[in-house]
């Protein structure tokens, strides 16, 4: 545009409108269709404009339908008009700004505003638009731990960490910062892992059919034991009786670790949001971190696996209540072959310690005293990889999402990897690469370009 409108255009001390009218009487062809058809695309905005808005009421009848109180809908339906509104007014002044251009307007003296004008249109209406997804955050004061996030984050990748799964009015708080504060932002900052969904818009089908099978209230103790999820956020007092007594009343394996109560930030005097708050302890505070002492670990060796040889009987074994999984873990028969367990099996298969936790290298330390199943409590994926003492080796898919390696007896460092193919790299690096050259050209490439004789002839008449 500049190239051909304004480097090229003779200065001009016309005013906007008398040089539009100038231009368009000897512009191009493409030029002419061109500007009809944005202000055909105009016209049609401003009509949709204003049948939109004479619909306002209905759209606020609408709302308080699906559940908005009346003014709720009142400011949602005027919000949506306004933006409509405002839609078609850069509209026209992106054509305006575009036809002034064209027309050679923009020459001589004004050519250096022809930039600085687009751009700050452009900045304005960006500017408003991302003005909403914009928020300021103090960093220090919006992350900062305590004591009870210090106890999730101090070793991480031992444990995982979930919201109590029950609807209650007491926990309606809790909920809330739970759910924006601590699942979306603290737990990420502080790499505290969690069972709980964050953001999963493609579930694999592996990931779906183990929520379903343990989805009933009776075997929710049995997902979380094989999760390695060992604490909880929930109510502080009689709630943890209760909670041993529906779930788990045999063994009564949860307890309180850290009572406390969500109170202001300190500095704040007043919370006006969620990341204003924070937890406290507090003996007789209100809410709790449950502990839960069922949970296998991390990582652990068995001597004893079966195999199962479909899904389905995988998943029905793991939910038997006769399942002891910290005796037994449970192998699918894949297109790899599996060692078959000894006849005699030791209680004590030994030892292992996690080196390093990192999200793609896993380092584990293992100290095997017989044949032995090394299970590592994290999802499998085909692009995982491990070595054991250098060598590379099968993984075993373990308790239907899980991963495992078989060890000798000895001691054994196990490294898993998450290697995926550079195939997908490769093609974005040359897209770029293309890219690049496309955009090299458009600044190397002749400046010279040909006017339509009849624009030609215009100049010189003028």
């Amino acid at each position: 545009l500049y190239r051909q409108y304004v480097e090229r255009s003779i200065a001009k001390t016309d005013s906007l409108t008398t040089q539009i009218k100038k231009w368009w009487q000897t512009a191009a062809t493409f030029e002419k269709k061109w500007q009809i058809g944005v202000c055909a695309a105009l016209a049609i905005s401003l009509l949709g404009a204003l049948i939109y808005s004479a619909s306002s009421r209905d759209l606020q009848k609408f709302l308080q339908t699906i559940g908005f109180d009346a003014a709720q809908s009142t400011m949602i339906a005027g919000t949506s008009t306004g933006e409509v509104w405002t839609y078609a007014i850069f509209l026209a002044l992106a054509i305006l700004l575009v036809t002034a251009v064209m027309s050679g307007w923009f020459s001589g003296a004004r050519a250096k505003w022809a930039g600085i004008i687009i751009a700050v249109f452009l900045a304005v209406d960006l500017g408003r638009a991302n003005k909403p997804w914009i928020i300021y955050w103090d960093a220090k004061q919006k992350y900062e731990s305590n004591p009870v996030l210090d106890t999730l984050k101090d070793k991480a990748y031992e444990h995982r960490a979930v919201l109590l799964p029950f609807q209650m009015p007491q926990m309606q708080m809790l909920s809330q910062l739970y759910g924006i504060e601590l699942l979306q932002q603290l737990f990420q900052y502080h790499n505290i892992q969690s069972l709980d969904v964050i953001q999963e818009p493609r579930a694999s089908s592996e990931t779906m059919n183990y929520r379903r099978n343990f989805g009933s209230t009776e075997r929710l103790v049995r997902e979380w034991q094989l999760t390695n999820t060992k604490f909880f956020f929930g109510l502080n007092g009689q709630f943890i009786g209760m909670l041993n007594q529906q779930l788990d009343p045999v063994q009564q394996r949860f307890k309180v670790h850290t009572a406390f109560n969500i109170v202001p930030k300190s500095g704040i005097t007043q919370a006006q949001k969620l990341e204003d708050l924070t937890m406290t302890p507090d003996p007789n505070g209100e809410y709790a971190l449950i502990e839960f002492t069922g949970a296998l670990p991390r990582a652990k060796l068995f001597t004893n696996w079966q195999l199962s040889t479909n899904e389905t009987s995988t998943l029905s074994a793991l939910a038997d209540p006769k399942l002891d999984p910290f005796t037994t873990i449970i192998l699918e028969k894949e297109n790899i072959s599996i060692p078959a367990p000894s006849e005699k099996s030791v209680a004590d298969a030994g030892s292992v310690t996690i080196e390093s936790y990192a999200p793609k290298k896993v380092v584990l330390n293992a100290n095997a005293s017989a044949p032995c199943m090394l299970l590592l409590n994290d999802g499998r994926h085909p692009d995982w990889r491990v070595t054991i003492d250098g060598k590379p080796a099968p993984i075993y898919r373990a308790n239907y999402l899980m991963r495992a390696v078989y060890l000798e007896p000895g001691q054994h460092k196990v490294i898993f990897e998450f290697a995926p193919s550079m195939k997908a790299f490769y093609i974005s690096f040359t897209a770029v690469i293309a890219g690049l050259i496309f955009m090299g050209l458009v600044f190397v490439w002749p400046k010279k370009m040909e006017i339509p004789a009849t624009t030609q002839s215009a100049e010189v008449k003028s």
